[in-house]
Protein backbone atom coordinates (compact mmCIF):
# COMPACT_ATOMS: atom_id res chain seq x y z
CA UNK A 1 0.00 0.00 0.00
CA UNK A 2 1.12 3.52 -0.64
CA UNK A 3 -0.39 6.76 0.59
CA UNK A 4 0.10 10.49 0.56
CA UNK A 5 0.32 11.97 4.06
CA UNK A 6 -0.73 15.62 4.19
CA UNK A 7 0.45 17.89 7.03
CA UNK A 8 -0.44 21.46 7.89
CA UNK A 9 2.02 24.25 8.80
CA UNK A 10 1.98 23.07 12.43
CA UNK A 11 3.17 19.60 11.29
CA UNK A 12 -0.17 18.02 12.19
CA UNK A 13 -1.43 15.19 10.01
CA UNK A 14 -4.56 16.50 8.29
CA UNK A 15 -5.17 13.84 5.62
CA UNK A 16 -4.14 10.36 4.54
CA UNK A 17 -4.95 9.60 0.89
CA UNK A 18 -4.53 6.28 -0.90
CA UNK A 19 -5.66 4.66 -4.15
CA UNK A 20 -5.10 1.15 -2.80
CA UNK A 21 -8.60 0.25 -1.65
CA UNK A 22 -10.51 -2.33 -3.71
CA UNK A 23 -14.19 -2.06 -4.50
CA UNK A 24 -16.20 -5.05 -5.67
CA UNK A 25 -18.47 -4.92 -8.68
CA UNK A 26 -22.17 -5.45 -8.05
CA UNK A 27 -21.83 -9.15 -8.95
CA UNK A 28 -18.73 -9.52 -6.74
CA UNK A 29 -16.58 -10.88 -9.59
CA UNK A 30 -14.37 -7.89 -10.32
CA UNK A 31 -12.47 -5.45 -8.16
CA UNK A 32 -11.27 -1.99 -9.03
CA UNK A 33 -8.97 0.27 -7.09
CA UNK A 34 -10.62 3.29 -5.58
CA UNK A 35 -9.35 6.33 -3.73
CA UNK A 36 -10.10 6.77 -0.04
CA UNK A 37 -8.93 9.28 2.51
CA UNK A 38 -8.99 10.00 6.21
CA UNK A 39 -9.15 13.74 6.80
CA UNK A 40 -8.38 14.78 10.40
CA UNK A 41 -8.93 18.04 12.24
CA UNK A 42 -9.63 19.69 15.58
CA UNK A 43 -6.29 19.06 17.25
CA UNK A 44 -6.27 19.57 21.01
CA UNK A 45 -4.67 18.26 24.17
CA UNK A 46 -6.19 15.03 25.44
CA UNK A 47 -4.39 14.32 28.68
CA UNK A 48 -0.69 14.90 28.00
CA UNK A 49 -0.95 14.37 24.22
CA UNK A 50 -1.97 16.64 21.36
CA UNK A 51 -4.15 14.63 19.00
CA UNK A 52 -6.69 15.04 16.23
CA UNK A 53 -10.05 14.71 17.91
CA UNK A 54 -12.19 14.54 14.77
CA UNK A 55 -11.72 12.44 11.67
CA UNK A 56 -13.50 10.72 8.81
CA UNK A 57 -13.02 7.79 6.48
CA UNK A 58 -14.07 8.81 2.96
CA UNK A 59 -14.63 6.94 -0.29
CA UNK A 60 -13.95 8.85 -3.48
CA UNK A 61 -16.39 6.91 -5.62
CA UNK A 62 -17.08 7.61 -9.27
CA UNK A 63 -20.32 9.37 -10.21
CA UNK A 64 -23.18 9.07 -9.57
CA UNK A 65 -22.18 8.26 -5.94
CA UNK A 66 -19.28 10.67 -5.69
CA UNK A 67 -17.28 11.29 -2.54
CA UNK A 68 -18.92 10.32 0.75
CA UNK A 69 -18.00 9.71 4.36
CA UNK A 70 -18.62 6.19 5.67
CA UNK A 71 -17.13 6.75 9.12
CA UNK A 72 -16.82 9.74 11.42
CA UNK A 73 -15.13 9.71 14.81
CA UNK A 74 -14.57 12.02 17.74
CA UNK A 75 -11.93 11.44 20.42
CA UNK A 76 -13.12 12.44 23.88
CA UNK A 77 -10.55 10.66 26.00
CA UNK A 78 -7.60 8.32 25.65
CA UNK A 79 -6.60 5.69 28.21
CA UNK A 80 -3.07 4.25 28.13
CA UNK A 81 -1.89 1.01 29.70
CA UNK A 82 -5.19 0.28 31.37
CA UNK A 83 -5.66 -2.92 33.33
CA UNK A 84 -9.17 -3.41 31.95
CA UNK A 85 -8.27 -3.34 28.25
CA UNK A 86 -5.85 -5.89 26.86
CA UNK A 87 -5.13 -5.24 23.18
CA UNK A 88 -2.33 -7.82 22.94
CA UNK A 89 -2.69 -10.55 20.34
CA UNK A 90 -3.78 -13.79 21.98
CA UNK A 91 -0.84 -15.65 23.51
CA UNK A 92 1.59 -12.68 23.41
CA UNK A 93 3.16 -11.79 26.72
CA UNK A 94 3.86 -8.14 27.64
CA UNK A 95 7.63 -8.68 27.53
CA UNK A 96 7.34 -9.70 23.85
CA UNK A 97 5.85 -6.37 22.78
CA UNK A 98 8.04 -3.43 21.90
CA UNK A 99 6.98 -0.22 23.67
CA UNK A 100 5.69 2.60 21.51
CA UNK A 101 7.88 5.70 21.37
CA UNK A 102 6.51 8.66 23.34
CA UNK A 103 4.56 11.28 21.44
CA UNK A 104 6.07 14.73 21.33
CA UNK A 105 3.82 17.34 22.88
CA UNK A 106 4.73 20.52 21.04
CA UNK A 107 2.14 22.59 22.90
CA UNK A 108 2.38 21.75 26.61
Amino acid sequence: MSAELVFNDDHELINFVSDDRSRASTDGRHFTQQRWSTPLRTYRAVGARRVATYGEARWHAPDPEGEFSYLEFNVDEIAYNTATVDARPKGVQPAELEPLPPLVDRNP
